[in-house]
């Protein structure tokens, strides 16, 4: 079994980046019922090269994940205007 996949932009439907919550919540609806893999890849709506990986906590590798590194997340301050 896989223990990821990514799914590309081009792979969702063409509202997939709006703000459409009701209108894309099924687009997953397939994995979050079955798991056939523990992290899934999806397209950042933010950052067009950017992937968010969702880990399902029902997969069975779940209980195996284990954080190796942590860094904090430096904003860079010129992004806030006043």
């Amino acid at each position: 079994m896989d223990s990821q996949r990514v799914v590309g932009a081009v792979e969702l439907l063409p509202y997939w980046q709006e703000n459409t919550y009701n209108r894309s919540q099924h687009l997953l609806a397939d994995w979050l019922a079955k798991p056939d893999v523990l992290a899934l890849g999806v397209p950042s709506s933010v950052m067009p090269d950017g992937i968010n990986y969702l880990l399902h906590p029902a997969h069975s590798g779940y209980g195996f994940i284990e954080v190796i590194d942590e860094k904090p997340l430096s904003m860079d301050p010129r992004l806030w205007s006043k």
